[in-house]
């Protein structure tokens, strides 16, 4: 396959992905919403309140990972766009410091 024909089989990945993602985003803002509503329901029930108060925590934790997704999704598409434009222009993408990072937060390396 060429260098065109990878970059739209990636571009497509991607979008299949970014869709994912804003679904999953989607849904968490739902979970949120419903367990909100719960601990105001449970208020003065200790147990109850405590566990919900960990799945409140998780939920931010998860959220947090689906932006830190998002942002790396930008940067590879952004790195295709530079592939693309290498091989279309025949010259070297532009150097860039900073993007196309690995670090990946610590509360997402185990939800990956």
């Amino acid at each position: 396959m060429d260098p065109s024909g990878l970059g739209a089989a990636a571009e497509t990945h991607l979008n299949d992905l970014q869709a994912d993602i804003e679904a999953g985003s989607r849904l968490i803002d739902r979970i949120h919403h419903h367990a909100a509503h719960i601990r105001d329901a449970l208020s003065g029930r200790r147990p109850e309140q405590v566990a919900v108060k960990s799945l409140m925590k998780q939920i931010v934790e998860l959220k947090a990972c689906v932006l830190h997704q998002r942002e790396r999704i930008r940067e590879l598409r952004h790195d295709i766009r530079e592939i693309r434009n290498h091989f279309n222009n025949r010259s070297s993408p532009s150097s860039r410091k900073g993007m196309g990072s690995t670090f990946t937060p610590p509360h997402c390396r185990t939800l990956t």
